[in-house]
């Protein structure tokens, strides 16, 4: 059952919507349209708000724009089942999410922990994936065989964030530790204030708590590209080159788990957050990734 259109958001004029999804809700946008579907999905500590750059001018340039906040994130349902959000969990979620809004193919683009999901959905789903831009974080496969002291430095919250510590640490001090582990997001202010306005910040924790690394390193460290699952479609890993937390060898070495056609882009003058940081450059990006594929399937379709 879904519940849309009775007010826009006022960050990008699309209208929202409230879905029930595997029975949970799930809050969103879509600029509706007849253009081809386009689904943006945040990562940590984020909603969907972060794609207000994107949504717009890719509706303005012919797609249909769908973004949602994850569970456990802005305005979706927060169940307090931690085993609901693992990653099984949230691709079965997507799947259903796709039928809820009608989408067919769509082109799917994701960022942080969204990317990780965009990369499993993909691999089990290449009927409904047109095309993939993962940004910032590769294939969990490589992002794990790409290990070395500077990403176990970088990602030092993957192993805090599970901790029972972690929030109220954060919070401590006017939540000086959190202004200083969000000092390169484009919205710091923003988050922060997200953050110490929520007496249940359900959000910080629940990812590393639903998803052991020990669990992951048994998925896609011990097992080949080929048993996991390789991306059939054509996929594009976008990297910011001052990202403090990904590594681009890590985005490089994800070309092992695609067969379909692939380009790595590295982003200058960007960290993280390169949707928010390089708006125009990521949205040519995206749009010129769409077409050449677009033109490639009508040029395959012409084959006789």
């Amino acid at each position: 059952m879904t519940r849309s259109g009775e007010f826009k958001d006022s960050a990008t004029g699309a209208e929202r919507f409230d879905a029930d999804i595997r029975g949970v809700r799930y809050a969103g946008i879509d600029t509706g349209g007849a253009g081809d579907p386009v689904l943006l999905l945040h990562g940590w500590p984020d909603d969907r708000s972060m794609w207000r750059r994107q949504v717009g001018n890719l509706h303005a340039n012919g797609c249909r724009v769908i973004a949602i906040d994850w569970i456990g994130h802005g305005d979706s349902a927060k169940p307090s089942e931690i085993e609901r959000y693992a990653i099984d969990e949230l691709v079965a979620d997507l799947a259903a999410l796709f039928r809820e809004r009608g989408l067919g193919r769509a082109h799917l683009v994701a960022h942080d922990y969204g990317a990780v999901i965009g990369w499993i959905f993909a691999a089990a789903h290449p009927d409904l994936v047109r095309t993939y831009s993962a940004i910032a974080i590769g294939h969990p496969g490589a992002v794990l065989r790409a290990i070395s002291l500077r990403a176990l430095v970088n990602n030092w919250f993957l192993g805090f964030n599970a901790l029972p510590v972690a929030v109220p640490l954060y919070r401590a001090l006017g939540a000086a530790f959190f202004k200083w582990a969000m000092r390169a997001h484009p919205d710091r202010d923003a988050v922060v204030d997200k953050f110490r306005n929520d007496a249940h910040p359900l959000y910080i924790r629940i990812w590393e708590r639903a998803n052991p690394i020990g669990a992951l390193i048994g998925r896609f460290l011990l097992r080949s590209p080929a048993r996991i699952g390789k991306l059939p479609m054509p996929v594009q890993g976008l990297y910011g080159v001052r990202d403090h937390y990904a590594t681009p060898r890590a985005m490089s070495l994800s070309r092992r788990f695609v067969d379909g056609p692939w380009r790595f882009v590295p982003v200058n003058d960007a960290g993280h957050w390169s949707p928010l940081e390089r708006p125009d450059e990521i949205n040519s990006l995206l749009r010129s990734w769409f077409a050449l594929h677009a033109q490639r399937e009508e040029q395959a379709n012409d084959v006789p």
